[in-house]
């Protein structure tokens, strides 16, 4: 009989966690997943960093996937920081000339 409540066994490596915490962790949001532990476990957060950090220690899809999330995002912000800058260049260079 399965008593986990929908722990995410782990093969014998690392802690395991419950199923919520890690599709939060696949969804990249971290933080979110250590909040929803301490409170779920009655731990700190400190504490619920930790076991997550050791979790993603002992599952390498997990680490890849949210290596890959980290790259999008600082990819989408170089964008948004060039186009901003070319619009702030543009609107002050319409605003002398004009």
């Amino acid at each position: 009989m399965n008593h986990d409540h929908g722990a995410e066994h782990n093969r014998g490596q690392g802690p395991a966690l419950p199923r919520l915490i890690v599709d939060t962790l696949m969804e990249g949001r971290s933080l979110e997943a250590a909040s929803l532990l301490a409170r779920e476990q009655n731990i700190s957060f400190r504490e619920a960093r930790i076991r997550i950090d050791e979790y993603i220690d002992h599952h390498p899809e997990v680490y890849r996937q949210l290596e890959q999330m980290r790259r999008e995002t600082a990819s989408n912000f170089a964008r948004f920081a060039a186009v901003t800058g070319a619009v702030l260049v543009a609107t002050i260079l319409w605003l002398v000339f004009n």
